[in-house]
């Protein structure tokens, strides 16, 4: 019965270890998200462009420009795809890489009537 026991003991060690191994590797998860932030401006005249949609390819964050052309957003990782979108303007897509500035110049939109 006591060796029964000190198995027991060890096993409990041992899963109480995983379990604290495992979370500390789901707050670090969570705290790998990089904040990524600059100002996009118009191809034509360099102004900056407002209400400009900025969200991450295939995930859940957004922002939009403010008055002054500036975003701010987090994304999950350096290999995270930044989306940046606005009516009459080609979209672009950016690789995050390792900036954590990203200004962007949004070319007016060509089309044909």
């Amino acid at each position: 019965m006591e060796k029964v026991l000190q198995q027991f003991k060890s096993i409990n060690k041992k899963a109480g270890l995983l379990t604290l191994l495992l979370s500390l590797m789901m707050t670090w998860t969570a705290l790998a998200q990089i904040t990524v932030s600059g100002v996009v401006k118009d191809g034509v005249e360099d102004l900056p462009l407002p209400g400009v949609s900025v969200y991450q390819k295939g995930g859940n964050n957004v922002s939009i420009t403010d008055i002054d052309g500036a975003y701010n957003i987090e994304v999950a990782s350096s290999q995270s795809e930044l989306v940046f979108s606005f009516i009459g303007f080609e979209t672009q897509n950016i690789i995050v890489g390792d900036r954590s500035t990203i200004d962007v110049t949004l070319s007016a939109e060509e089309t044909l009537l």
